[in-house]
């Protein structure tokens, strides 16, 4: 069953909310260093970034008490990213955008927290008018290319060593299942 769960945008201008997010980062592995970024890009418009919100209670959580919620991950929206040369079909202007950085606790995982957060992201790319959404996944992390095709995603590519220089990078070893990407799309 997922628990009532709602999203809250973070806003770029507030300390706790980096913080937040920087600790989130941190909890997942990845992306800690880009949380500066990301804020500026959230003050800009090209990123829409949420907090997964649950009450305390396990209740419906109400537009008034997003805020005291639990935040128990987050999930972002790519508008636009007309400098992006490392894939093969490009973020732009014409109606695409990036569903990336869904990441839950640990603790609140197979609830249903990240599909449902997945699905009202979709929702609200549609309602900006939103044509395709794409994604990336780690080809062979945690059976995540099944879990988005039942949500409707195509694969498009596979690339095998997408995060190589990001490991060496980090003075760990690229293999084949720490570095190979997915890409994958779906009209909405």
């Amino acid at each position: 069953m997922t628990p009532n769960m709602s999203l809250r945008p973070v806003i770029p201008t507030s300390k706790e909310d980096e913080e937040a997010l920087y600790q989130m980062r941190i909890a997942c592995g990845w992306d800690a260093p880009r949380v500066s970024a990301w804020m500026k890009d959230i003050e800009s418009g090209q990123r829409l970034l949420w907090f997964i919100v649950i009450s305390s209670e396990g209740d419906s959580v109400s537009t008034e008490d997003k805020k005291d919620g639990i935040l128990v991950g987050m999930i972002a929206l790519v508008l636009e990213n007309e400098n992006n040369t490392r894939n093969s079909f490009s973020l732009s202007k014409f109606g695409t955008a990036q569903i990336c950085s869904l990441f839950v606790y640990p603790q609140y995982r197979r609830g249903g927290l990240g599909k449902a957060a997945f699905l009202e992201v979709e929702e609200h790319a549609k309602k900006l008018g939103v044509k395709m959404i794409l994604l990336q996944t780690g080809t062979y992390e945690n059976n995540n290319v099944p879990r988005y095709e039942k949500l409707g995603y195509q694969q498009v590519e596979v690339v095998p060593d997408w995060w190589a220089a990001d490991w060496l990078a980090m003075g760990e070893v690229p293999t084949a299942e720490n570095s190979s990407a997915t890409f994958m799309e779906k009209w909405l």
